[in-house]
């Protein structure tokens, strides 16, 4: 809850130089997709691939949904 509250922070993501890639569960229904959303707009350089269908464990998922990530 701690870096919830940190990444929460209008500022905080703006200051992450880094390049960032999300990969986001379409079907997530642990992990908020709006949320992953705003935190990679507020980051200047980041990148989302929104997988549809695929759930939380998205590592973990069919072959189908894996191959996608490679």
């Amino acid at each position: 809850f701690t870096s919830i509250r940190q990444i929460s922070k209008e500022n905080y993501c703006q200051q992450i130089k880094t390049p960032i890639l999300i990969i986001s569960a379409g079907s997530d229904n642990i992990v908020s997709n709006k949320s992953q959303q705003l935190v990679c707009r507020r980051m200047g350089n980041c990148r989302l691939i929104t997988i549809s269908g695929a759930l939380h464990e998205i590592l973990i998922e069919r072959d189908t949904v894996r191959k996608q990530i490679w």
